[in-house]
Formats: structure tokens, sequence, C-alpha cells
């Protein structure tokens, strides 16, 4: 099944990928700018928290149709509470970020594997 996502919007992959490539330069023997972009972009900020929300989605994988309903439910109202300005500006600077210390089309070339 092929899903059409944006990469640069979701803060779940940008996550992924920032790890990715934090692992690559540690291999590589590199001082990872990556690790700081995330302490910066993901620790107690907006960004942060809508990745908790996917997290908390990816984390409950076998449940019944009645408790991923609750639970669907209860992060699209916790999701209700993020700053949207807050959050598109967040996303914007961290790929500015990104952009100062690797090449996007590699950065963004790794495929992700999402189990469901």
């Amino acid at each position: 099944m092929n899903i059409k996502h944006s990469k640069y919007k979701n803060s779940g992959i940008l996550f992924e990928l920032l790890v990715r490539q934090i692992t690559a330069d540690t291999l590589d023997g590199i001082d990872s700018p990556a690790r700081k972009i995330l302490k910066g972009y993901f620790v107690q900020t907006e960004l942060g928290r809508e990745y908790k929300l996917y997290e908390q989605l990816a984390k409950h994988t076998t449940v019944s149709e009645a408790k991923a309903n609750l639970i669907l439910n209860s992060l699209l109202e916790s999701s209700l509470n993020l700053n949207r300005s807050a959050l598109r500006r967040q996303k914007y600077n961290l790929i500015s970020e990104i952009k100062k210390h690797y090449d996007l089309t590699k950065f963004f070339k790794h495929k992700l594997l999402f189990i469901c």
C-alpha cells in the first residue's frame, strides 16, 4: 500500500531520520550535529509534544477496535491543545537547521518502515 505523505511536515519521520543520522555519524566517527538539533527541537517544545502523540499512537499496535477508537479520540483531543503557529515555525526552523548541516536529498532518502 502506497501512502503519500510530506516528510517535511511529519514530526515522527523527522525525529526518526535525525536518530538515524546520529547513528550513521557515530558509526563514521563524526560528532553528529543532528544530536544538537534533536535536543534543541524535540525537548520541551511544541514539536516534541507532537512527537509524543505519534509515539503514543505507534505504541498501541494490537488493540480492539473499541480501544483503538478511544485512543485515537484521546490523541486527537490532545492535538487540539498544540499551538499550530509555533509548530509550523519550529518545523520550518528545524528543516532550515538540517539544511545547514546535511544535503536534504540524502537526508530524506532513507526509507522508513512503520509496522502497524
